[in-house]
């Protein structure tokens, strides 16, 4: 489903039944070895991540032969782009990584630099560990009475859910809350070029 936020689009979708189990057992069968290869322990050792902030991002997705999550996501990629009437050049996956947020991780504003489009995917969550928050890209936002209904859309959030995937614009600032629970939350992110 489509959904218009400070006139970007989001697309999120949360997956089902067989296709949901399919690839929840794929990334269980694969995440062993996932976890090992984590380069970087941040945030007093509450987060773990394959992303290696020194030698670039790895492709999890292909490394560890996700096939059916790449399917997945290639197919919903394209909803995205023909829901939004995306007339650019054609879309590849140029990186995935993996992390893991145990307490008191989070990740701050950031953006995807060197890609088009970027998305999500929550593996493991019990849906209170930490929402993804879209920024409003307008600076002024915060400062307008219009709509008069006072909504201001400074910003947008979603809870993580098992099997959810979302798509969004990389240039699109965003953060993730802090987990805040005993629950290790992880996902699989990835960008296309």
């Amino acid at each position: 489903m489509i959904e218009r936020w400070f006139s970007t689009p989001l697309f999120v979708v949360d997956l089902e039944k067989e296709d949901l189990e399919e690839i929840q057992e794929e990334i269980k069968q694969a995440l062993p070895d996932i976890r090992q290869s984590c380069s970087s322990i941040i945030q007093n050792g509450s987060v773990a991540t394959t992303f290696n902030f020194a030698n670039g991002t790895p492709n999890d997705i292909e490394d560890f032969k996700l096939v059916k999550f790449k399917r997945e996501i290639e197919y919903q990629l394209n909803e995205y782009i023909k829901n939004i009437k995306y007339k650019g050049a054609p879309l590849e996956l140029i990186n995935s990584w993996t992390t893991f947020y145990n307490k008191g991780g989070c990740h701050f504003d950031h953006i995807h630099p060197l890609s088009r489009v970027s998305g999500c995917y929550y593996y493991q969550t019990n849906g209170s560990d930490g929402n993804i928050i879209f920024m409003n890209p307008n600076p002024h936002a915060h400062t307008l009475g219009f709509p008069s209904d006072g909504v201001k859309n400074e910003n947008v959030n979603y809870a993580p859910k098992v099997g959810r995937l979302i798509f969004f614009p990389s240039w699109l600032i965003h953060r993730v809350d802090m987990n805040c629970t005993d629950n290790e939350r992880i996902s699989l992110a990835f960008n296309f070029e």
